[in-house]
């Protein structure tokens, strides 16, 4: 009986799988005959460039072009960079935002940065900072100060809340390189 049984079964599977070969078979040689085989050629216009003769490119008037100050461009980016990092957390990044800062902080002010880390807690907690605008409101070799204009998306068990801030970041010139000295929220 179990003999049986196997000579069925082979039997049943040569013939399953002839049918399959013929029909891949089948479909091979009829390829360009079948409508999903077959593909639609797109004609292709070759167009010609457009030669312009005796043409003047317009010239800009150098009043219109803002240069700005690479030096100018650091400080507002720097103190962007800052405040967006610093200000922005999630209770379960672990402090992450602080470690961030230090790296661009002065020792002295890194000190300050570091007692303000914060303990986790349970619920969906955090603050996305963005800088808006920056604007340099004092400049000299050793000193810069810059004001920035935030945005603040709060979310707090749930809702959302968007808040705009001003505040005012320094940087120190120590030993040829900027670092953050201070940073203060403006109260209005």
């Amino acid at each position: 009986m179990e003999e049986n049984n196997k000579k069925k079964f082979i039997i049943g599977s040569v013939i399953l799988l002839s049918i399959i070969l013929v029909l891949i078979l089948v479909a091979f040689l009829s390829k360009d005959k079948l409508p999903f085989f077959q593909e639609e050629e797109t004609p292709v216009k070759e167009e010609l460039p457009i030669l312009i003769e005796n043409t003047v490119p317009e010239v800009v008037d150098p009043e219109e072009v803002v240069v700005q100050d690479p030096d100018e461009v650091y400080f507002k980016k720097l103190s962007a960079m800052f405040v967006e990092r610093f200000e922005s957390r999630s209770l379960y990044n672990e402090n992450v935002h602080i470690d961030d800062a230090i790296t661009l902080a002065t020792p002295k002010f890194a000190i300050w940065i570091e007692s303000q880390r914060t303990e986790e807690k349970s619920g969906g907690e955090g603050i996305t900072t963005r800088v808006l605008s920056t604007k340099i409101t004092e400049r000299n070799e050793e000193k810069v100060s810059v004001d920035v204009q935030t945005q603040q998306e709060i979310l707090k068990d749930g809702a959302k809340e968007i808040v705009y801030k001003n505040g005012t970041v320094v940087l120190q010139n120590i030993s040829g390189e900027w670092k953050v000295s201070g940073w203060f929220w403006k109260t209005e």
